[in-house]
């Protein structure tokens, strides 16, 4: 869907149309009019530090989708991301990835709290754990070695509200 526009005046007093920021570029975008993102929200980068999710960026060491729960590790120093995974001790979910990230590049990756838009499956009002390689489950893991960890509740077919628990039990 393209971007709206508004009419604005140029220096010279000419009626000019302007395309609003969807996303900021620091002092660069200031006093610029902004638009809601193709998700029909406010991008995060226009949202002040310490609102909305807490973002960084780090290397991927492998294929990570949009929308996948990812653990946030050293990698010989590096920070970097991997898909969480609940049959691997020490890959739990500390965040998730808001866009795909290719294994050898680094992206953007938000901790903590937030909203998962672009899942499917997802059934309202249920609890979800974490499933292997970054995806989410409605079953509690019980194979012995695995981990259980809370990681949210369903708010659509298309959105879990992520509320990963930082306390996670290896089954017995």
């Amino acid at each position: 869907m393209p971007t709206n526009r508004y009419l604005g005046v140029s220096s010279t007093g000419q009626p000019t149309e302007v395309v609003p920021a969807i996303t900021s570029s620091g002092a660069a975008s200031a006093g610029q009019i902004i638009a809601l993102n193709a998700a029909g929200a406010l991008d995060a980068t226009m949202l002040p530090s310490g609102v909305g999710a807490t973002a960084v960026t780090a290397a991927a060491t492998a294929a990570i989708s949009a929308g996948m729960a990812i653990n946030v590790y050293s990698n010989a120093g590096v920070l970097s991301v991997r898909p969480a995974d609940s049959t691997a001790v020490g890959s739990e979910a500390n965040g998730y990835a808001p866009s795909a990230i290719a294994s050898g590049a680094s992206g953007t990756v938000n901790l903590g709290e937030g909203l998962i838009n672009g899942l499917s499956g997802i059934v309202v009002g249920t609890n979800y754990f974490l499933g292997t390689v970054g995806a989410f489950t409605a079953t509690v893991p019980a194979t012995a070695g695995n981990l259980i960890q809370y990681c949210g509740k369903g708010m659509s077919t298309t959105e879990l509200l992520f509320i990963p628990s930082t306390f996670t039990v290896v089954v017995a």
